[in-house]
């Protein structure tokens, strides 16, 4: 038994490691949701691999939270999708970037857009001089 299933015993409703993994990605999620029990069905049915990439869900949310986070202000970032759709159209798939830079960071810890607003900033402080 690999705990997939949902038991009941004496009226008792046990929920499953994966349902649960699934309802903290849920939450994280900013967008319109349905009922977690509703939507994580409809994933398990329309995402045959849904095993294997419900570790990468709430990694994925908190990515593109964070790339919206860090938008600058003519940097475009769509609506939200609603949850569901999220998990239809397999969007823990898509790459995000700031500003046309990756999100990956560097050895100095920073992404590219932090050591581009970094270097922005020194530059500035330097012409002021």
């Amino acid at each position: 038994q690999d705990g997939a299933s949902v038991k009941v015993s004496n009226g008792v409703v046990t929920v499953t490691k994966y349902e649960e993994q699934f309802e903290e990605s849920r939450k994280l999620y900013p967008g319109t949701k349905r009922g977690g029990k509703t939507e994580f069905e409809t994933f398990c049915k329309k995402q045959k691999d849904w095993k294997d990439v419900l570790d990468l869900l709430k990694p994925a949310i908190q990515k593109q939270i964070d790339w919206r986070k860090g938008a600058m202000p003519d940097d475009f970032r769509p609506a939200w999708k609603n949850f569901s759709t999220w998990l239809n159209k397999r969007s823990w798939e898509d790459e995000v970037q700031f500003g046309g830079f990756p999100i990956q960071k560097g050895k100095d810890g920073l992404t590219a857009k932090q050591r581009y607003l970094q270097d922005e900033a020194e530059r500035r402080k330097d012409a002021g001089r």
